[in-house]
C-alpha cells in the first residue's frame, strides 16, 4: 500500500490534495491500493469522491513533527511501501524520522534546503535549470525535477477551439484571500462602480462574455458571488467541481491564480491571465509572464500593483490579438504534455525493484 500525508484548509491551497490525488489515480490503475493521512476533517470530500480511504490522525497540521509516534504507527500497521508527502510543514527531521521506517517521496515545492528522503519531486524548474539536481549529487537521494514531472489527471488533455473569445474561466483555488473574483466582477458588470480608469468600449466587451468562476470550499465571498450570478446571466458558479478538465476545455480564455492549475491550463492550452498571491507562486508565475506562455498580472500583496485593472487589461489583450494567443498556446504545449504522473509512479516502481 501506498500513502499520502497531505492537509486542506484555509490556510493550504486544495492543490495539494488534488496533486496528490493524480498520483493516487495512476497508482490504482498499477492495482496498488493507497490511503490518505490528514491532520483533520478538512480536504476529505475530494478524497472520498475519488473512492480512497483516509485517516485522521487527530494532529496540528502546521506541527508535522508533534505527530511522528502516530505516523510511525500508521506506518508498521498498514505495512507501507512509499510514502508520499506533500506539506510546506514538513521538516528535515520529520521527513528523516518518516523515512526510517519507509521510503518517503517528498513533493518539494520551495526548494529551501536537502531533504533526506528516498526520492524528491520538484517540478517548477526549466528545462536548463539543473541547480536543483545538482544540490543531491552526494546523497542517495532520487531527483525527480522538471516540468515532465508536473502530476497531472488525464482529464488535462489540449482541443483544438475554432473560435475564440466567448468564454472566460475564473479559478482562485480553494480560497480567494484577496476577493480577486468578486472585486473583478464588480468592476466590469456593476455599473455603479467607478470605472473612470477604464475606457467606456473595453467595459462593455468585457460585460458582454460568459464567466464560468469556481468557487472554492473555503471561498469567504461565496454567499456575495451567489447575490452576483442572480443579477448577471453570464455568470455561471461552480462548486465542488469534478470535472475541471471539461470546463477548462470549453473555456476560450482564464483568469487564474497561481499553483498546480496553472499546469492544468497549459496542458489543456488555454491562453491565461495569471496572478499570485502567495511566496510559492510569485517566481513561476511571474516567469510564465516572461517567457510569453501566460500573462502575469502581479501580486495582491503588494499595494503598487494594480491587481483588477491588470487583469482587464490582460484579458482584453487575449480577445484582441488572436496571433498572440496562438503563439501562447504554442508555448503551453512545449511546457506540459500532461503525462507527469506516469513518469512519478514508474519512478516509485523501478525503485521499488532496486530496493
Amino acid at each position: 500500500m501506498i500513502a499520502f500525508r497531505v492537509d486542506a484548509n484555509e490556510f493550504i491551497a486544495t492543490g495539494h490534495v488534488m496533486r496528490c490525488l493524480a498520483i493516487a489515480m495512476e497508482i490504482k490503475k498499477q492495482g496498488r491500493d493507497c490511503i490518505f493521512f490528514l491532520a483533520e476533517q478538512k480536504g476529505t470530500e475530494l478524497i472520498e469522491e475519488k473512492g480512497f480511504a483516509y485517516f485522521i490522525l487527530q494532529s496540528k497540521w502546521n506541527q508535522l513533527e508533534t505527530e511522528l509516534p502516530i505516523m510511525i504507527e500508521k506506518i508498521q500497521e498498514y505495512d507501507l511501501e512509499w510514502l508520499i508527502v506533500d506539506s510546506y510543514q514538513a521538516t528535515a527531521k520529520y521527513l528523516k524520522k518518516l523515512n526510517e521506517s519507509v521510503p518517503v517521496l517528498y513533493l518539494d515545492d520551495m526548494a529551501k534546503e536537502i531533504y533526506p528522503v528516498s526520492m524528491v519531486l520538484h517540478y517548477t524548474d526549466w528545462l536548463e535549470n539543473d541547480n536543483y539536481k545538482k544540490q543531491y549529487v552526494n546523497t542517495k537521494t532520487k531527483v525527480l525535477a522538471g516540468m515532465r514531472y508536473v502530476p497531472l489527471r488525464e482529464e488535462f488533455y489540449p482541443k483544438k477551439k475554432e473560435k475564440l473569445g466567448t468564454t472566460v474561466l475564473i479559478t482562485t483555488g480553494g480560497t480567494d484571500p484577496y476577493h480577486i473574483t468578486e472585486r473583478f466582477l464588480r468592476i466590469i458588470l456593476e455599473t455603479q462602480i467607478d470605472v473612470s480608469k477604464r475606457k467606456k468600449l473595453q467595459k462593455r466587451k468585457l460585460q458582454k462574455i460568459k464567466y464560468h468562476i469556481i468557487v472554492g470550499a473555503m471561498n469567504q465571498d461565496r454567499e456575495k458571488l451567489k447575490e452576483l450570478e442572480k443579477q448577471h446571466s453570464n455568470l455561471v458558479l461552480h462548486f465542488n467541481v469534478n470535472y475541471m478538465g471539461e470546463l477548462m476545455r470549453s473555456s476560450d480564455f482564464a483568469i487564474s491564480a497561481g499553483g498546480t492549475t496553472l499546469f492544468e491550463l497549459c496542458a489543456c492550452q488555454i491562453p491565461t491571465v495569471c496572478f499570485s498571491f502567495a511566496e510559492n507562486q510569485e517566481a513561476f508565475a511571474r516567469k510564465m509572464g516572461n517567457r510569453h506562455v501566460m500573462l502575469y498580472a502581479g501580486d495582491p500583496r503588494y499595494q503598487n500593483v494594480d491587481i483588477i485593472e491588470n487583469l482587464c487589461n490582460g484579458l482584453e489583450m487575449l480577445i484582441d490579438n488572436d496571433s498572440y494567443v496562438e503563439e501562447l498556446r504554442y508555448h503551453m504545449g512545449l511546457l506540459v504534455d500532461g503525462k507527469g504522473t506516469q513518469r512519478i509512479v514508474k519512478e516509485l516502481i523501478v525503485y521499488e525493484q532496486m530496493l
